[in-house]
């Protein structure tokens, strides 16, 4: 997820998801108990681990009303950060800070409720970050592809019979995104074929004012579709340029889904990604 991954209970849920690739936080839950609160940041310089536990101790304090947890010990974990325990009243809530090995990212997690800190430590010790200019695998809800460097995910939605995300293409670590890919994955992929085909599924849900330049099926089963749209640049529209937007779709009948992938921008497109 955005760059990074960690280790934690499979019956957790995330809950909470909210940032994108330079920073955000997510919180799991066990149900309707909170579990743990982890934040990722990206940084262009050594991160100062003694301010940020400060800043973490203000924040319990803070959060569980002032005086109720007192920080009693902190440990280092070799090369990598600090690992900190709160002593309450109700219980003791634990917390880690610690770096990245492979990409300048920090990583802070806390107690949500009080805990023996166990959950937490294991997962602080499996997060893992990729460097931006390396290939990076992404795994979310479902969705499991590869992509090349650069690329981010912006957007992600989960919805019941609805995964979506959304990737910009950064070239080289710029500002300013060449590319976006969506990926949709649906439920009940046999209910909404009912007696049509992938072709004539994915064509009935594309835009009709689009001009089709291309429509294939290959061997394996997979849909690929090529469409020109027009751009968003009056320039480009007075010169009567077209962008394209290429469409693979395919059915994964073992668990009745259906994955819809789709590419637009100006440079090399993606191959399908199944």
């Amino acid at each position: 997820m955005h760059g990074w991954s960690c280790e934690h209970p499979a019956h957790w849920d995330v809950v909470v998801n909210k940032g994108q690739w330079s920073e955000g936080f997510i919180v799991l839950a066990d149900g309707r108990h909170g579990k743990i609160n982890l934040t990722w940041q990206r940084l262009r310089r050594t991160p100062d681990l003694d301010k940020t536990l400060r800043r973490l101790d203000q924040r319990i304090s803070r959060d569980a009303g002032r005086g109720r947890f007192t920080l009693t010990t902190i440990d280092d974990i070799p090369q990598r950060g600090k690992y900190m325990r709160w002593v309450g009243r109700d219980g003791d809530v634990f917390g880690a800070i610690l770096r990245a090995v492979e990409a300048p990212v920090i990583f802070v997690l806390r107690d949500v409720e009080p805990s023996d800190g166990l959950a937490l430590k294991r997962m602080a010790l499996s997060c893992q970050a990729q460097d931006d200019a390396l290939p990076t695998r992404w795994t979310l809800h479902g969705i499991d592809v590869e992509l090349p460097p650069w690329w981010r995910l912006e957007g992600l939605q989960n919805l019941v019979g609805l995964t979506r995300a959304v990737w910009m293409h950064y070239p080289d670590g710029g500002h300013k995104a060449a590319d976006v890919l969506t990926l949709r994955r649906f439920a009940m992929a046999s209910h909404l074929l009912k007696e049509q085909s992938m072709a004539e599924w994915l064509m009935g849900h594309l835009n009709p004012r689009d001009h089709i330049a291309e429509r294939e099926v290959s061997e394996d089963g997979i849909t690929k579709v090529v469409t020109e749209v027009t751009p968003n640049s009056w320039i480009r529209r007075l010169r009567g340029e077209k962008d394209p937007r290429i469409f693979h779709a395919w059915h994964e009948p073992e668990l009745d889904r259906l994955v819809v992938q789709e590419w637009r921008g100006r440079g090399n497109p993606l191959p399908c990604l199944r």
